[in-house]
C-alpha cells in the first residue's frame, strides 16, 4: 500500500455540514500531505456531497456495508453503492458493530467478500476485551478475529486486494487511561508475523486505535510495524485531528 503514513478518521455519527465543511477548509490547508494520508469516514449521508466537494488531499470511506445481497433489505445498502460515489474504503468488524449491532463473524465475512468484489479496501479492525486480556487470551481472540476471514471459503475466490488491519483493543476505545505503545507491543509483533505468513492476496498495513489524539499518537506512530492510525472521537475536534495529522508527519 501506500508509503505515507495513514490517518483515518472515523467520525461515527457525528458531524453535521457546517462541521464537515470547517474540517474540509482548515484540514486542506496543512501542509502534511506530503507525509500523510489522511482517509475520512463522514456518516454516509454526507458522503455524496464531501466527495464532490473535497480537495484531493482528501480520501473516502464507510462504517460499514451490509454485506448483504439483493434489494430485500430496508435500510441497508452495500459496497458497490459507496464505491459508486467516491469511497474507497471501508471499516469492517469495528467493536460497536460486534457489540451492538451483533456482527459475528458470519457477517465480517459477507462484508469482507462484498468490499473486495467491489473494488474498495477493507479497514478490518480487530481487538480483545479488557476481560479477554485479563485472561491471557489476547493473541488467540485476534487470530479467531483473522481467521474466521482469512479460512473462509469464500476468502481464497476473492481477487488480489490490500488490507488495513486496525488494531483497537476494546479496553482502550473510549478509556480514561488508554493504552500506551508498550502495553501493545507485543499484539503488533505477533499481527506483524501472522498477516506476513497468512495473506497474500496483497499487501497489508497495520494501524492502531484506541483512544487515539495529540499527545499520545506519535508514541504508536513510532512503533516498527504501525503505518497508520484509527481516530475516534478526536475525528470530532478540528484542533484534535490537525493536531494528530501534524505530530504524525514525518513518520
Amino acid at each position: 500500500m501506500a508509503q505515507k503514513f495513514l490517518v483515518i478518521a472515523n467520525c461515527k455519527q457525528g458531524g453535521r455540514t457546517a462541521f464537515f465543511d470547517q474540517l474540509l477548509s482548515e484540514l486542506a490547508s496543512c501542509s502534511v500531505f506530503d507525509d500523510i494520508s489522511l482517509v475520512v469516514m463522514p456518516p454516509v449521508p454526507y458522503l455524496g456531497q464531501l466527495v464532490s466537494a473535497s480537495p484531493q488531499v482528501f480520501q473516502w470511506g464507510v462504517q460499514m456495508v451490509s454485506g448483504r445481497s439483493g434489494t430485500a433489505w430496508t435500510g441497508s445498502y452495500d459496497a458497490s453503492m459507496v464505491a459508486e460515489i467516491g469511497a474507497q474504503y471501508v471499516c469492517i468488524g469495528h467493536s460497536e458493530r460486534r457489540q451492538h449491532d451483533r456482527e459475528d463473524s458470519l457477517v465480517t465475512i459477507s462484508q469482507y467478500q462484498q468490499v473486495v468484489e467491489a473494488g474498495l479496501t477493507p479497514i478490518f479492525c480487530v481487538g480483545e476485551t479488557a476481560k479477554q486480556r485479563a485472561q491471557g487470551q489476547s493473541i488467540t481472540i485476534l487470530e479467531s478475529q483473522l481467521s474466521a476471514v482469512f479460512n473462509s471459503d469464500c476468502f481464497a475466490k476473492l481477487p488480489k486486494h490490500d488490507i488495513i488491519v486496525a488494531y483497537e483493543p476494546v479496553w482502550a476505545i473510549g478509556a480514561d487511561k488508554p493504552a500506551d505503545a508498550q502495553s501493545v507491543s507485543t499484539e503488533f509483533s505477533w499481527l506483524t508475523s501472522y498477516l506476513t505468513a497468512q495473506f497474500s492476496h496483497g499487501q497489508y498495513t497495520l494501524c492502531y486505535g484506541g483512544s487515539v489524539g495529540p499527545g499520545n499518537c506519535q508514541q504508536f506512530a513510532k512503533l516498527p510495524e504501525v503505518n497508520g492510525l484509527l481516530v475516534g472521537r478526536a475525528s470530532l475536534d478540528i484542533d484534535a485531528i490537525k493536531g494528530v495529522l501534524l505530530e504524525c508527519s514525518g513518520y
